[in-house]
């Protein structure tokens, strides 16, 4: 992630004001997915679906108190154990204008004299980046049979022995429901695609646009302008990415976090989350999880299987906090990703579960040892 180009955009944006969201007649479905009725026209039994891998930027409408929709990420892996099914991420996305001033204050690398002064100081009043998401969810997708184009979305949980994963079976889960004319175009198949609200699965609708002239709600808008205007996109990877993680985003003298490789064998060690001894509560708030200035020590770290970009943490000895972490899935993402734009690769590490989507942890890789970084060096 950078703070150049998405401090830019969003710079632009605040300076020129953006379309302010329209009031929507949003229907109240909450509680139980929609019935199959309410699903799109059946389709052909013999149409195909086109691969989902990548990203997708759509949409969350919530019914709850007042009526919103956010922006929401959705990341598409394909399992290579059976081709038709992926695992999903479902990421949701803070509003973007309150984030703004971390974005455009953060000091950057090659920020020198005057202007290095001045955002610092701006920094200091506006405090630090330390929360780009609301809410991580992660699923397993897998294709109905008695229903093309449409795909069951079981939140996945880590097993009991932390180093394995298993699909939740408990309720009724949310459904993936394709575009039937949309779902065999290879350019994008998830363009008008929906996703039912559950219990256990999504809060509220999410829709992935089919058009500009569909209602998106603001932050939509918004997401789309910025990685539009900075050229940036979002992904989530496979590799199991070694080095040093900072608390929040940018801030090099705060290092919490070490993962590394010794033979083959994959580690993760949380070093001492307070060094400076500052005021235990100061230093919870200075985290994007306050549960992270309680977890020290170090965990060995396991991939059920290789490729899928899911890993789980399993304690050696008695490590604090274990319980914080042993129970959610670690996944590596490049929300704002300016590895093409700017040559940056800075990655954050999420730590996520589905019995609390918004208790997520995360920390930030240490732009010193990103992948961007060596490439910026090496290039003439």
């Amino acid at each position: 992630m950078t703070t150049r180009l998405v401090g830019s955009a969003l710079g632009i944006l605040l300076a020129a004001g953006c379309k302010a969201p329209q009031s929507a007649s949003l229907k109240d479905v909450e509680g139980e997915p929609a019935a199959p009725q309410q699903a799109a026209a059946p389709v052909d039994p013999d149409s195909e679906v086109a691969d989902l891998t990548g990203d997708h930027l759509g949409f969350i409408s919530y019914t709850d108190g007042k009526p919103r929709k956010r922006a929401v990420r959705l990341y598409f892996k394909k399992l290579e154990s059976n081709p038709n099914a992926y695992n999903v991420v479902i990421f949701e996305y803070p509003e973007l204008l309150k984030i703004a001033p971390q974005f455009v204050t953060t000091p950057q690398p090659g920020d020198t004299g005057l202007k290095e002064m001045f955002k610092k100081r701006l920094h200091k009043l506006v405090g630090d980046l330390k929360k780009i998401g609301q809410r991580i969810t992660v699923y397993r997708a897998t294709p109905r049979a008695d229903a093309p184009g449409q795909f069951v979305l079981q939140q996945l949980l880590v097993g009991p022995d932390f180093k394995s994963l298993v699909v939740n079976e408990q309720g009724t889960p949310s459904i993936l429901m394709l575009d039937r004319f949309e779902m065999a175009n290879a350019k994008n198949p998830m363009a008008g695609a929906r996703i039912t609200v559950s219990a256990v699965g999504e809060p509220g609708e999410v829709v992935v646009p089919k058009t500009s002239f569909q209602e998106t709600g603001f932050e939509y808008r918004m997401a789309t302008t910025v990685y539009a205007i900075a050229g940036l996109k979002s992904t989530w990877r496979s590799e199991y990415l070694t080095g040093k993680y900072l608390a929040t985003y940018g801030k090099e003298n705060d290092i919490v976090m070490q993962l590394s490789e010794q033979n083959g064998a994959k580690f993760a060690e949380f070093l001492d989350p307070n060094p400076n001894n500052v005021p235990i509560e100061t230093r919870k708030q200075q985290f994007t999880n306050p549960k992270s200035a309680e977890i020290q020590g170090k965990f060995s770290v396991v991939e059920p299987v290789d490729g899928d970009g899911i890993f789980l943490f399993a304690p050696l000895g008695d490590v604090k906090g274990a319980e914080f972490v042993q129970t959610k899935m670690g996944l590596f993402v490049d929300v704002f990703d300016a590895t093409e734009s700017l040559g940056l690769d800075v990655v954050e590490i999420a730590h996520a579960e589905a019995a609390g989507p918004t208790d997520f942890l995360m920390y930030y890789e240490d732009p010193r040892n990103g992948e961007g970084r060596t490439k910026e060096k090496a290039a003439p």
